[in-house]
């Protein structure tokens, strides 16, 4: 230990060392002395904004010993020797880009990417600067990702309603670092309106003793499970031990360290569900996660609906698709090309994004039948060379309907009649027929809706000159992140880039 006069002077040359410009007060960055020991001696404007606290909530404790429990991104407690300031210290290694979890009180948890840096007086080591940038939302769009591409894996490769369900739980638990997940429905039996789950990934004791139940008259179904599945509106539990409603799972979640959840409603066809998720930490649901496991949740909804066996796929779905295909083509030469390349763009799009095989071969062969609604919308219409008048327009827009009528009554798998219906939606609701914005359009209708364009740009059409490559490629760049999906778009970027080139010539 240093002794008092010591250790003035070291707190007096680290504050130096943070206070040496102005700027250190209006950087972004996050920063905080500490002394040869790890304790924290001062720090900037912008590490008290994203802690909480002042110098006097850090004085004389090292960071690692406080209250914000550092974890590593797989969700597991970071070691006090393992916090790059110690590190630094001890092995005088500079640690750079370090990412941790800070549960700040009060707050959603915190994810900051961490540099440390030595700090010398005549080459002697007085004190370690870190500073830390705020990548949250980084962070969580990245676990969004790798949640929805691990989802969109099982819902494929799974051959039944059951296992698709309980394959899904077991996903959400491992890509998105919950303590818990489970999907229940309402009891066969009406008797107390209890919640079910029959499929459960996590420690099962939790909801098979919580006597959860959906109706309003009782404490246990005035929690986030019962209150979603009774409004159908998305409940979130930042922290279990003061949330009163709660308050009867209260001692079960202590046993099993369930510290927040989040209870989202949904559909398996014409069922009522409830999807929930519980963490280990509190504040473990901020708005982007909630925002993006709803629409994680209606991706399934969308999936289960249309769950088919392989078996059953591989008899019927290549000779039902030619045939549907070819009944647009004999009308409207423009389409028949047209579907054919977004077919193929679309599988080449699905391929860069990483997406599981068989669902690659199913955005290909939604391309294949998107525009199979024209079949009901007068052919003049569709081939006139002037503009269309807005009823005119109205009329042709109903293409999106017809195809998917007609596709769902095919009894075609997933996301074929989707993809017809939602192939105009576009990411910011300014798309018809309904407007759906963002996740609550399927991914594979994203996917399409990208292909779509890009091809119809590139061709030749009564109305207009075809556009070049490069002009259509422009268009849905500058488009990205407000029409279109931005993983998309970077995804069709990259293929081009790459060589991709048309086989089909669209047009008569």
């Amino acid at each position: 230990m240093t002794d008092s006069k010591s250790a003035d002077h070291t707190s007096s040359l680290l504050a130096r060392y943070l206070r040496v410009a102005d700027f250190v007060n209006v950087i972004k960055a996050g920063l905080i002395l500490h002394d040869v020991e790890g304790n924290s001696i001062d720090l900037n404007a912008a590490a008290a904004t994203m802690f909480g606290v002042g110098i006097s909530g850090l004085a004389g404790a090292p960071l690692v010993a406080s209250s914000w429990k550092p974890v590593h991104p797989d969700g597991s407690p970071m070691k006090p020797e393992e916090f790059p300031v110690s590190i630094t210290l001890h092995t005088g290694t500079e640690c750079r880009d370090v990412v941790l979890g800070f549960d700040v009180p009060d707050r959603s948890r915190l994810w900051l990417s961490i540099d440390t840096y030595r700090l010398f007086d005549e080459e002697k080591l007085v004190g370690v600067m870190s500073a830390f940038n705020d990548v949250t939302e980084l962070y969580e769009g990245a676990l969004l990702r790798e949640t929805m591409m691990g989802v969109m894996k099982v819902v494929i490769t799974s051959t039944d309603e059951a296992a698709s369900l309980q394959n899904f739980c077991d996903t959400m638990l491992e890509y998105a670092h919950m303590g818990l997940v489970g999907i229940g429905f309402k009891s066969a039996l009406d008797e107390g309106a209890f919640i079910e789950f029959p499929f459960v990934a996590g420690p099962p004791e939790f909801l098979t003793k919580a006597s959860i139940t959906w109706s309003g008259a009782t404490d246990h179904g005035r929690g986030p499970a019962g209150t979603a599945m009774r409004t159908r509106t998305t409940q979130v539990c930042q922290d279990v031990m003061s949330d009163a409603r709660l308050e009867p799972w209260r001692g079960l979640a202590t046993e099993t360290n369930l510290r927040s959840n989040v209870a989202i409603p949904f559909k398996v066809r014409d069922r009522d569900a409830v999807l929930v998720l519980y963490s280990n930490d509190t504040f473990a649901f901020p708005d982007v996660l909630v925002r993006g496991f709803e629409a994680i949740a209606n991706e399934l909804e969308f999936a289960v609906a249309h769950v088919k066996s392989v078996n059953d796929l591989a008899k019927a779905l290549g000779a039902t698709t030619t045939a549907l295909s070819s009944v647009a083509e004999v009308r409207d030469p423009y389409t028949a090309g047209h579907q054919a390349n977004v077919g193929e763009l679309g599988f080449a799009i699905a391929q860069a994004m990483k997406l599981e095989p068989g669902l690659v071969d199913l955005v290909k062969k939604a391309g294949l039948l998107l525009d199979v609604g024209k079949v009901a919308v007068p052919l003049e219409l569709l081939v006139r060379p002037g503009s269309l008048s807005a009823i005119e327009f109205d009329i042709v827009k109903q293409h999106t309907t017809l195809g998917e009528k007609i596709l769902s009554d095919a009894d075609l798998p997933w996301p074929l009649a989707e993809v017809a219906f939602q192939h105009h939606e576009r990411v910011d609701g300014s798309g018809y027929p309904m407007g759906l914005a963002g996740g609550q359009i399927s991914l594979p209708s994203r996917i399409i809706a990208v292909a779509d364009v890009v091809d119809a740009m590139a061709h030749h059409r009564p109305y207009r000159a075809a556009y070049s490559i490069a002009e259509a490629l422009s268009y849905v760049a500058t488009n990205s992140g407000t029409l279109f999906d931005e993983d998309v778009v970077r995804a069709c970027m990259s293929i081009f880039d790459a060589g991709f080139t048309f086989e089909y010539h669209a047009g008569p």
